[in-house]
């Protein structure tokens, strides 16, 4: 498991990479939570 950020950020657009170099091939799920509400995505590994 990785968190990539935390804490309050400003409005507007932000991104963050995940260096997924040493991690297994497979599915893994991304979720981001703001407001009250979250989402998660797939995020498929393959090597």
């Amino acid at each position: 498991m990785a968190e990539l950020a935390d804490g309050t950020l400003a409005a507007g657009e932000h991104t963050r990479t995940w260096n997924a170099a040493g991690v297994p091939a497979g599915v893994y799920y991304c979720t981001l939570s703001a407001d009250g509400r979250s989402e998660t995505r797939p995020l498929v590994i393959t090597r």
